[in-house]
């Protein structure tokens, strides 16, 4: 209400509301949302510090909280905190809010090229100093949870592109171990996928290669 010229308050009663448990203003006029973000967050260096800050406090509250579970990756998103994000969505149990911020960041790039959205997703595989098993927890929930949110909705090169990063690093974790059978499982999948998304899109001849190399193996580990 602060941020309201103290005669305007008045004015906009009608279109602040409390809503939840957690009794949490919102602005229920559309408009005026994007008119008071307009005047108070057009400084983008205000704006992502303002994200920081309220990731902060969201990764404070217990993992089950639910607005901790459902706006947490939000914020570290459009804080640019890669590290954090990456060891937030390997490292946690409750990761549908997770899940849906993350596909719809990769959604919302689509209309570019290349997808901003898709390269910050993906980008997450290649933050420093995180351990091969959260490496894997990444590569897993890609290739099950993000996909699947994404899979009535994203472009299949999006789609690819999601997949072949994710198998990239599965392949690098395999050659360091070859005799997991969790992490060949995984590959074995992410190669399935990726030759069923190559052949969607045209590429035949890398939708046999990416097959066979699933068979090769699907037949190590049987």
């Amino acid at each position: 209400i602060e941020i309201l010229p103290r005669g305007d308050v008045t004015t906009f009663r009608a279109h602040l509301v409390e809503r939840g448990a957690e009794r949490q203003w919102d602005f229920f006029h559309a408009q005026m949302r994007v008119a008071v973000e307009e005047r108070n967050l057009s400084d983008p260096a205000t704006a992502k510090r303002l994200h920081v800050l309220t990731a902060d406090h969201l990764h404070a509250l217990p993992e089950s909280d639910a607005i901790r579970e459902s706006e947490l990756m939000v914020h570290l998103i459009h804080a640019d905190d890669r590290e954090r994000a990456a060891r937030v969505y390997a490292d946690e149990t409750q990761i549908d809010g997770a899940t849906k911020a993350l596909a719809e960041h990769v959604l919302a790039g689509e209309g570019e090229e290349p997808n901003p959205g898709l390269a910050w997703v993906v980008s997450l595989l290649q933050v420093p100093d995180v351990s091969s098993s959260q490496l894997w927890s990444l590569c897993n929930r890609y290739q099950f949870e993000v996909l699947d949110e994404l899979t009535n909705d994203a472009l299949v090169p999006t789609q690819i592109e999601l997949v072949r990063g994710a198998g990239q690093v599965l392949a690098r974790l395999v050659g360091e171990d070859p005799t997991n059978g969790t992490w060949l499982r995984d590959l074995h999948v992410c190669c399935g996928k990726f030759g069923e998304f190559l052949l969607t899109h045209g590429d035949t001849e890398g939708a046999l290669a990416s097959h066979q190399e699933a068979l090769t193996i699907v037949s190590r580990l049987a």
